[in-house]
């Protein structure tokens, strides 16, 4: 027995097509969703990767002020490094106590005595290749970062001048001869010698100039 098909063909076409259109749809309506989430996540990742990016140069930047901080206090340590060695210099050489000391026993019993005693303490950075010679009482200051050959030297002049009197030449002789022998003295220089006259006798003036040494012990 034959069944009898009561759909008609063009029907059962067109809601094939029809359905065929609405999973179309779907499916293109689920794609435009995927892509819009996909261009969303890529938007935020997007957003991540370049605070990152920020976020490091941020880093760099800090790095790199931390750092020329660093080389900053490292040239201000250089700097107060020399000048601790320049203040240790000043301190050292000949005190005033021991200068005082040395005049004092040069004195001895000789007729001499003083009318006006100075004591100066001069000091200078000068460049003093190593093996130099020089005249003067030098301490060498050699930078952390500076070759061996290239010192400076922190030169110390330190002077005393004596203006008094004397009963007569030999007496003067004699406090010279004792002063130059003494170990603080390096050298003495008689600058000025005159006669003075008053009612009850005669007196020598004088001006001497001494050159000061280290105050070390060879």
């Amino acid at each position: 027995m034959h069944e009898l098909e009561l759909i008609p063909p063009d029907y059962r076409a067109g809601r094939l097509i029809i359905r065929r259109c609405i999973f179309g749809v779907t499916m293109l309506t689920v794609a435009s969703l995927l892509l819009l989430l996909a261009v969303v996540l890529l938007s935020r990742h997007n957003d991540q990767q370049e605070n990152q990016i920020f976020a490091m140069q941020q880093q760099q930047n800090d790095i790199r002020y931390q750092q020329n901080q660093l080389q900053e206090l490292i040239r201000a340590r250089s700097s107060l490094q020399r000048e601790l060695r320049f203040l240790e210099g000043l301190r050292s050489g000949v005190t005033v106590s021991e200068l005082l000391d040395a005049t004092d026993r040069a004195l001895g019993d000789n007729p001499v005595w003083f009318q006006e005693w100075s004591f100066r303490r001069a000091s200078s950075l000068v460049d003093k290749p190593a093996g130099t010679s020089t005249q003067g009482y030098f301490i060498l200051i050699k930078a952390e970062d500076s070759p061996a050959t290239g010192q400076e030297a922190l030169k110390l002049d330190m002077k005393m001048t004596i203006r008094g009197q004397s009963d007569d030449h030999l007496a003067l002789s004699h406090f010279l001869r004792q002063l130059s022998e003494q170990p603080q003295i390096a050298e003495v220089n008689l600058s000025r010698t005159s006669l003075r006259r008053y009612i009850s006798g005669e007196v020598l003036d004088f001006e001497l100039t001494a050159r000061l040494s280290s105050g070390e012990t060879p």
